[in-house]
């Protein structure tokens, strides 16, 4: 998963929480996945690790996402990267302080680009 202007890791805590409330809540996309993969009834289909690619620029956000991350039961692993261990899955955080368009090397194989609003996806010329 790469997230698109990650600011204070919002997408991140809606991907594992979910949110809203009353009628409006919204389930855990780890538990959305999850249901839909054991749906198949092939146990090769679990998810069992994910990576996330939080691509934010503003320099000034990365202690907050730090402190989000230990909120989250987060451990720091090195000093942009942080994992979790939740039952049967792994979750790996890459804290990246730069912009995605900018990006040399990219992650190979995501199979999800996001970002929380419509103006992370475009440079601030384009819009």
């Amino acid at each position: 998963v790469a997230d698109l202007g990650a600011g204070m890791l919002s997408m991140l805590e809606l991907f594992m929480n979910g949110g809203g409330e009353n009628e409006r809540s919204k389930a855990s996309m780890f538990n959305l996945i999850r249901n839909i993969l054991g749906s198949s009834g092939n146990s090769d289909n679990q998810l069992t690790e994910l990576e996330y690619f939080a691509y934010e620029s503003n320099t000034n956000l990365l202690d907050g996402c730090k402190e989000k991350l230990w909120k989250l039961g987060f451990e720091e692993v090195t000093s942009n990267n942080w994992q979790l261990s939740l039952p049967n899955m792994k979750v790996t955080v890459h804290l990246l302080p730069k912009d995605f368009q900018n990006e040399q090397h990219p992650p190979e194989s995501l199979d999800l680009i996001m970002g929380c609003c419509f103006a992370d996806l475009f440079e601030p010329d384009q819009l």
